[in-house]
C-alpha cells in the first residue's frame, strides 16, 4: 500500500511541475508499481518511474 505521495506544484500557479513522489510501505510493493508503471501512455505523456536518488546526485 501506498504511504505518502508529495505532487510537486509551482508556488505560484498551484500548476503540477510534472513529477512527485509516492512512498510505499514496503519496497518490494515499489519495486512492482515501478515495473508495471515505468513507459505506461497516459494521456499524452510517457510516463517514467524510477528509484529516488540522494539531492544533488543525477
Amino acid at each position: 500500500p501506498i504511504q505518502r505521495i508529495y505532487l510537486a506544484k509551482d508556488k505560484n500557479t498551484g500548476q503540477s511541475k510534472g513529477f512527485a513522489f509516492i512512498n510505499f510501505h514496503r519496497r518490494e510493493d515499489a519495486a512492482r508499481a515501478i515495473a508495471g508503471v515505468s513507459g505506461f501512455g497516459y494521456d499524452h505523456l510517457i510516463l517514467n518511474v524510477e528509484w529516488a536518488k540522494p539531492s544533488g546526485t543525477s
